[in-house]
């Protein structure tokens, strides 16, 4: 019997990167109000930069948004990766401060059980002027735990695989956290297990190691390394 129940992923770990959101004001041609915006708000607020976009495209034709939306790359072995968590036993999840669009996209291409993204609200091809944005650093582990609470599990049933310096708060409140390709040092000491080289495909035989191989004690008393 496994011990965990849930592998869920930090959406960077899963999701090629894309300036989307500049990218789009660039096909809206609206590059001079995002340069307004981004005076206006100093600092890397992508909450309010987004909401604001949204907004100001509020009923605009979504066409080039939802284009964008299917250019966006994952990474390889995504959907090989989940497969075999299926295979094992294990759901998979992913989170992040991605839009809600990408993250159905992802649950529906590579077979993830569930996605926590942001909602930006798109009816008939058009902006609605709708963002709820509630995945952002500081939230995500009150949302990841809200949201497992939903489907009756536990922080604790989760390992969580991260390489994000942002979710040290998550890494020490899973059952099991796996850095991902980490540079940051908190995140690595607080992690259970470490992957050091860029291949999906190396998180199943770790997640097997530590199911089989380790008690609970040794869970959390020793780091595993791997590549």
């Amino acid at each position: 019997m496994l011990r965990f129940k849930l592998v869920c992923f930090d959406s960077a770990c899963i999701i090629e990167p894309l300036d989307l959101w500049h990218k789009l004001h660039e096909l809206m041609e609206t590059q001079e109000a995002a340069k307004d915006m981004i005076k206006k708000y100093p600092g890397k607020d992508l909450q309010t930069f987004v909401t604001e976009s949204v907004r100001m495209w509020r009923q605009h034709d979504a066409g080039a948004y939802l284009k964008l939306i299917k250019q966006v790359c994952f990474v390889p072995n995504t959907k090989e990766l989940v497969s075999e968590l299926h295979r094992t036993g294990y759901k998979a999840a992913l989170i992040g401060e991605e839009p809600s669009q990408l993250g159905k996209r992802a649950k529906v291409e590579l077979g993830f059980d569930y996605e926590f993204t942001n909602d930006v609200g798109i009816e008939h091809d058009c902006f609605t002027g709708f963002v709820d944005w509630f995945v952002k650093p500081e939230t995500k582990l009150s949302v990841l735990r809200d949201r497992l609470r939903e489907g009756k599990l536990l922080l604790k049933d989760v390992i969580y695989v991260s390489g994000n310096s942002d979710d040290l708060r998550i890494m020490k409140q899973v059952g099991v956290g796996i850095a991902y390709c980490a540079t940051s040092v908190p995140l690595k000491e607080s992690a259970n297990a470490i992957i050091r080289e860029k291949n999906l495909l190396l998180i199943p035989p770790q997640i097997q190691k530590i199911e089989k191989e380790c008690t609970v004690t040794d869970i959390f008393d020793k780091h595993l390394i791997v590549g």
